[in-house]
């Protein structure tokens, strides 16, 4: 079985910008329901993209 998780990434558009996404962790547990939710341009699909 495949695992999915995620520790301490952090995110810029560009180099020298300031990150977007900053030290972000998590990993869901396999078989749960698991939602993604915030407020508009809170980084969402950013990091869904990444």
């Amino acid at each position: 079985m495949t695992t999915l998780a995620v520790k301490n990434f952090s995110f810029a558009y560009d180099t020298g910008q300031r990150n977007i996404l900053n030290n972000i962790s998590f990993s869901p547990v396999a078989g749960s329901f698991n939602l993604l939710i915030g407020p508009s341009g809170s980084g969402k699909s950013t990091l869904l993209k990444a």
